[in-house]
C-alpha cells in the first residue's frame, strides 16, 4: 500500500469528519477507507481518528499528524512546481 495515498486519504476523512464521506468524494467503498486508515495507522504506530457508530473525531495525535502531511504536501507541491519552473 502506498503510504502518500493513505496519508491524501487521511487529510481527507479528517477535512470531511467522515469515512463515508471520505470513500464517496474519492469514488471508493467506505469499507476500503476503513482498511487504509487502519494498515497508516498500524505502520505509523498511534491512532488518527476515535471512532463511534455515527461520526470520527482526530485523536491529539491524529491534529499533530495533520498538520504534518499538511505541510508536506504543500512543500512537495511547492517542489514540484520549482522543478517544473512554474
Amino acid at each position: 500500500m502506498d503510504k502518500l495515498d493513505a496519508i491524501k486519504l487521511f487529510i481527507c476523512a479528517a477535512r470531511v469528519k467522515s469515512f463515508t464521506a471520505a470513500a464517496n468524494e474519492l469514488n471508493m467503498t467506505q469499507g476500503a477507507v476503513s482498511k487504509k486508515i487502519a494498515w497508516l495507522e498500524s505502520k505509523l504506530g498511534f491512532t488518527l481518528f476515535h471512532r463511534n457508530a455515527r461520526k470520527i473525531s482526530l485523536t491529539n495525535s491524529g491534529e499533530q499528524y495533520l498538520a504534518f502531511c499538511h505541510a508536506l504536501i504543500e512543500s512537495m507541491t511547492l517542489t514540484e512546481q520549482n522543478l517544473k519552473g512554474e
